[in-house]
């Protein structure tokens, strides 16, 4: 027998004895349970950094201790913590050639607190002409492992502010930094440049069980879904304002459990 290796995405989950029967096991009434419980008002819509999100988290490992499921890699619990960055940009300063750098030219996704840059060598350049679509090569530079300045023709400044919001979001710490410059100077020949960021970290965590197997012990089977979801927002017609997430993804959750 493998190993069973049950997830969720921002959470993990559970197992219930083989000598039980597939009608005791996967009923109406326990899956009416498990799904109202993760979707109820009071866990808030499960957004993530939220106390509803904490409270989901417990009742996944609750769920995992009632079916006896072991700790992943030796933890000490379900958990596996996870620590994530949010760089709010504070100060740019510095030149691209004779021009200077500052907060309305200047995108930077980093997760470091404080980032000079005094050579274009140490970094890929890409230019983004005038009549480029920036959309094209966006995702495929956030996505790269590298260290990238984007230098972007002035036709693309009000493109500025969305990457300015869309960089301020939470991320993972990463070394590689991308960095992009509202400019007509697409071929300059030096740079200095300095970002100041606040960091604030926040915190997530998987919730992890196994069932080790017997015959099998290096392989796994896995099952796994998210429990997040989007929190409270602008209410609707009868004045709810809880995005309670019965179908995304409390159902995935409870088809797992």
């Amino acid at each position: 027998m493998k190993n069973l290796f049950f997830t969720i995405s921002i959470g993990f989950i559970s197992l219930l004895s083989f000598s039980q029967t597939i009608d005791e096991i996967i009923n109406p009434t326990e899956v009416e349970r498990i799904e109202k419980i993760l979707s109820a008002d009071n866990m808030g819509g499960r957004k993530p950094f939220t106390p509803g999100i904490e409270k989901a988290a417990d009742f996944i490992a609750a769920e995992f201790r009632k079916s006896n499921l072991a700790y992943y890699n030796n933890n000490k619990s379900y958990f596996q913590e996870i620590v994530m960055k949010k760089a709010k940009l504070m100060e740019v300063t510095g030149f691209l050639d004779t021009e200077q750098l500052n907060t309305n030219n200047v995108a930077s996704n980093t997760s470091s607190k404080e980032l000079t840059i005094t050579s274009l060598k140490d970094y890929e350049i890409i230019t983004v002409k005038k009549n480029d679509n920036i959309s094209d090569i966006l995702s495929s530079i956030l996505d790269s492992q590298k260290n990238i300045i984007v230098l972007l023709h002035t036709a693309h400044a009000k493109s500025l502010n969305s990457l300015q919001k869309y960089f301020s979001k939470t991320t993972f710490s990463s070394s590689f930094s991308q960095i992009f410059i509202i400019t007509n100077n697409l071929n300059p020949s030096s740079i200095k440049l300095n970002i100041q960021n606040e960091l604030t970290e926040q915190k997530l965590k998987n919730v992890i069980g196994i069932l080790p197997g017997k015959s099998k012990k290096d392989e796994y089977v896995i099952f796994g879904g998210h429990y997040d979801h989007l929190g409270i927002g602008k209410p609707n017609e009868n004045n709810d304002s809880i995005y309670n997430g019965a179908n995304d993804d409390a159902s995935g959750i409870t088809a797992v459990i």
